[in-house]
């Protein structure tokens, strides 16, 4: 999905999509708290901000559950 916003394409992949989700489904942490999320997730802040605001858009159905942490999500550098 592309989407201009303040005169910039703002594109959300499924892979994006996807890696949020991941974070998401795994509990680690408040999805509000974009700065974990972005670590990680490895999404910047402006992608994350496009999903939390279209999230009905850009989901279409569930996150197919074929591995627990995929190699996206940095869970080890989290210091908890």
């Amino acid at each position: 999905m592309v989407e201009r916003i303040n005169n910039k394409i703002m594109a959300v992949t499924k892979d994006e999509f996807e890696a949020y989700t991941y974070v998401q489904h795994s509990g680690v942490t408040n999805m509000f708290d974009v700065k974990t999320v972005s670590e990680l997730s490895g999404l910047d802040r402006p992608k994350i901000m496009e999903i939390m605001e279209k999230y009905d858009i850009y989901h279409e159905k569930p996150v197919p559950w074929k591995r627990l942490f995929p190699t996206c999500l940095n869970i080890s550098s989290l210091s908890i």
